[in-house]
Formats: structure tokens, C-alpha cells, sequence
């Protein structure tokens, strides 16, 4: 618990901390010697009895240094019959002094004690000190540790966040500070410095990388519509009507490729695909190349304004669509007055299913959907198994085809990664 609280205390905090730690002892001690020293009176001298004469000089030599009165004010003590004098030694000391007569002689037993007060004093002085010390030192470690320590960590703290924004920075000379944060002061700037110079780099290459991705997806898409004139080209010296509606449908699929990368070209993000865009324009582009002068004209419905996803997922689900729009146009067209497809795309718990659906209501016989043959429904099937999906087939209310591809949606690059 000590070693995590300390980990997340502030420099500040730990520098008062250690000073601290450092002055208890002392104001301990001191405080303890005050104390015993009020109890048990280890300040206390221990009373000493010296013989004088009346005129109040020692007899023999029994005066310690300094311990007693000058001998006049002793004498004068004496002389006037006063058995206790309070009265500074020699040495400056206050003490108390009992005079007692000695019968018989002319002589008096002087006991001398030093008196309490003094010596209280200077041990509550001792313990005073102690802590006056202790509190200027935690002030100076306050505001040293602000002034030298803090102040220079906010402004590199400051420039660090800086730097991860991506702000132009330009690093001052902070003062006053220590050589340690001048030195972590000088490699934040050579990072900086390195930051700038790299992103910059990085940036180069993006754009330049961009901008092959889009002369890329340009070129494909130029290549795509000469194949697609090619085709048509082709076409029209065909006389089969069966012949042709093959040429057609191949035009179709490439048409789905072009107007994929045409999508790939226009948006900033390569990979991903807007599907409610994207299987609108094909729907368009496939509807305008089979309209006739006098055929009527086609509605449908698109729901998938929610869903994105990459190329790998738009070109099977492209071609799908224009597969199953092309065989309920080639089943309907003849027949009905106001063809209607509806087209719906949408994502549930990780599951898309795709149906493209005739809403018209059809006066003759649908072709069911086993019977179904063609190369159509073999390239559908297929692109329903590159999706890990399933293709379902069948006759809807009015007897239009109804197709429904049902397949999981694959997880994001990133959470893929992950």
C-alpha cells in the first residue's frame, strides 16, 4: 500500500515528505528530553553543602567554581539572619541558597540548588527550535521544489501535449532551472523536432500515395469502358437476339467493375464503398442501357443507406445485383406495364441479407426457380459462396423472381487485427 501511494504522489509531496521524515527524529528526541525532564527533573543539580564563615568566605577550599554569591552579598545575607536568599553565582547561574548555622562555631552550612525555571526553558527552547527549523525547511522544499522543479515540468508537461496535437511548437529557454530539466528540456525540442521532420514525411507520402491510388482506379475505370465499347462494338454486328442479350450481359458485369472504381475514385476512404450510392448507379446504368424507345420505364426501391464495407464484399454483392435485376427485367419487361424491383440490404447481429424482389405483378407464368439454368443463376451461386453466404430463389406474391443472398459481414481490419 506504501509503495502505491508514493508511486502517485507529486514531487513536491515527496520532497516535503523526506524532509520531514528527516526533522522527526530530532523534534523526537527533543521532545522527549523535555519531557523526563519536567517528570523525573533530570535538570535539576543536586544540592551541595559548603561551610562559610560569617563574613561569607568559603572555609578551606571547598567553593566550586562560580557557584556562590559574591562573598559581600553572602556575608550581608548573613549578617541580617536571612535562611534562604535567591541570588546569581559567580558563574551567572541563578541559584537558591539555604543558610544553616553550625552550632558552636561561627560558621554556616550554605546548601546551593540551581533553580528549575532556567533549565525548563531551554529544553521547551530545544523542542521550539526543533520544529521552527522543521517548518522553514518544508517551506523552503515548497517553493524551491515550485520554483525549480514544478514550473519547468508543467511547461515541458504542456509541450508534450502539444506535440501529440500535432501544434506547431517552438520550445523557450525556461529560467531558472536545473541542468537535469535542461537537458529533458533540449531532447523534448530534438523530439519535437524529429516528430515534425517524420510526420511531414509521412504526410509526403500519404498524399503521394493517394494520388497513385487514384490515377490507379482512374486507369482501371478508363480501361473497363473501352472493354465495355469493345463489347458493344462487337455486339452490333451480331444478329442473334440470343447472341446479343449474352454480349449484353457481359457488358452489364463489366459496367458493375467500372462504376465500382468509379466510386473508389471519388471518395477519400479506399476502402470502404457507400452500398445505398453504389447499387443505385448500378441499377441506373444497367436500367438505361436495356431501355427501349416505347418500353416503360422502370421504378425501384434501394435500402441500404447503412452499410459499408470494402471492395471485396461491393464487387460479388454488384454483380449480384446486376444478375438478378437482369433476369426480373428479361422474365417482365415484355409483359408488364410498370416493372417495379425493390432492392433491400440490410445488417443484423453480424448477418446481411441482400433481396432484390419483383414488386409488379406479372401476367404470365414466372419461371420457377428450379428450372432456372442459365449461366445467371450459376455465376449468382457462386458469388453467394465467395460471400461464405446462401442464395435463395423463389416466386413472390404477384409470381415475380424474388432473390435473397443471405451472408455474414466480416469484421473491420482493425478489430481483425486485434
Amino acid at each position: 500500500m506504501w509503495a502505491a501511494w508514493w508511486a502517485t504522489r507529486s514531487l513536491r509531496t515527496k520532497l516535503l515528505t523526506v524532509v520531514a521524515l528527516a526533522f522527526l527524529p530530532v523534534i523526537a528526541v527533543s521532545a522527549a528530553y523535555t519531557i523526563a525532564s519536567e517528570r523525573y527533573g533530570f535538570h535539576r543539580l543536586q544540592p551541595t553543602a559548603i561551610v562559610v564563615a560569617s563574613r561569607g568566605i568559603p572555609v578551606g577550599a571547598q567553593d566550586p567554581p562560580g557557584l556562590l554569591p559574591p562573598d559581600s552579598r553572602l556575608a550581608k545575607a548573613i549578617a541580617s539572619g536571612q535562611m534562604a536568599i535567591v541570588d546569581y553565582g559567580t558563574d551567572g547561574q541563578l541559584r537558591q541558597f539555604h543558610l544553616v548555622p553550625i552550632p558552636g562555631t561561627d560558621t554556616f552550612a550554605v546548601l546551593a540548588r540551581a533553580l528549575p525555571v532556567s533549565t525548563t526553558i531551554s529544553s521547551w527552547a530545544v523542542l521550539a527550535v526543533a520544529t521552527g527549523a522543521l517548518v522553514i525547511a518544508l517551506l523552503a522544499v515548497w517553493f524551491g521544489a515550485d520554483r525549480w522543479c514544478i514550473r519547468p515540468l508543467r511547461y515541458i508537461e504542456d509541450i508534450a501535449g502539444r506535440i501529440v496535437r500535432g501544434e506547431a511548437i517552438e520550445i523557450a529557454r525556461q529560467r531558472p532551472r536545473t541542468l537535469e530539466l535542461g537537458l529533458m528540456a533540449d531532447g523534448v525540442a530534438a523530439m519535437a523536432s524529429a516528430l515534425a521532420k517524420r510526420e511531414a514525411d509521412l504526410r509526403a507520402g500519404l498524399d503521394q500515395r493517394d494520388h497513385l491510388l487514384r490515377e490507379l482506379q482512374h486507369r482501371v475505370k478508363n480501361n473497363l469502358q473501352m472493354i465495355m465499347s469493345l463489347i458493344n462494338l462487337q455486339a452490333g454486328e451480331i444478329r442473334s437476339p440470343r447472341i446479343r442479350r449474352l454480349f449484353r450481359d457481359a457488358q452489364h458485369r463489366v459496367l458493375t467493375l467500372s462504376i465500382l472504381h468509379v466510386h473508389l475514385y471519388e471518395r477519400s476512404n479506399w476502402s470502404l464503398v457507400d452500398f445505398q450510392e453504389f447499387i443505385g448507379d448500378v441499377v441506373r446504368q444497367v436500367t438505361l442501357s436495356r431501355q427501349e424507345a416505347k418500353a416503360p420505364a422502370l421504378r425501384y426501391h434501394i435500402r441500404a443507406s447503412s452499410l459499408t464495407a470494402g471492395p471485396d464484399i461491393a464487387i460479388p454483392v454488384g454483380l449480384i445485383v446486376t444478375e438478378a435485376v437482369n433476369a426480373i427485367l428479361d422474365n417482365d419487361v415484355p409483359a408488364v406495364a410498370a416493372p417495379e424491383i425493390d432492392i433491400d440490404m440490410s445488417e443484423k447481429g453480424g448477418i446481411v441479407e441482400l433481396t432484390i424482389a419483383d414488386l409488379a405483378p406479372s401476367p404470365r407464368n414466372s419461371p420457377k426457380p428450379e428450372r432456372l439454368r442459365t449461366f445467371g443463376m450459376t455465376l449468382l451461386r457462386g458469388l453467394a459462396m465467395q460471400l461464405a453466404g446462401e442464395l435463395h430463389v423463389s416466386n413472390g406474391d404477384e409470381g415475380g423472381l424474388r432473390f435473397a443472398v443471405i451472408f455474414p459481414m466480416p469484421a473491420p481490419v482493425e478489430e481483425a487485427a486485434a
